[in-house]
């Protein structure tokens, strides 16, 4: 679902610090559930922003704008959606 990567958006707008690094001195970690990125099912990998979905197009239309305006093209959104999901530690 796109509002789940808007979350993910919103969460790297907040925590980077410019220079792609993540800065994590608010409080606030981004954790995984085992398989999120690698394994049987994993989206991680294979996350395009451009390929979820919203039951609304108008929401669709919206959110991916958003995401355009601040990486400049969802391709370079999902180079940046998909490091950050490949640092984040795995809860077990």
């Amino acid at each position: 679902r796109l509002w789940c990567v808007v979350e993910l958006f919103c969460f790297d707008q907040m925590h980077n610090d410019g220079t792609g690094r993540d800065r994590s001195d608010h409080g606030v970690d981004l954790f995984l559930l085992p398989g999120a990125v690698s394994g049987p099912g994993a989206f991680g990998a294979q996350l395009d922003a451009a390929h979820c979905r919203c039951q609304q197009q108008q929401d669709y239309d919206k959110l991916l704008a958003c995401i355009e305006a601040a990486h400049g093209s969802v391709a370079r959104f999902n180079e940046r959606a998909r490091a950050l999901l490949a640092a984040a530690p795995t809860v077990h």
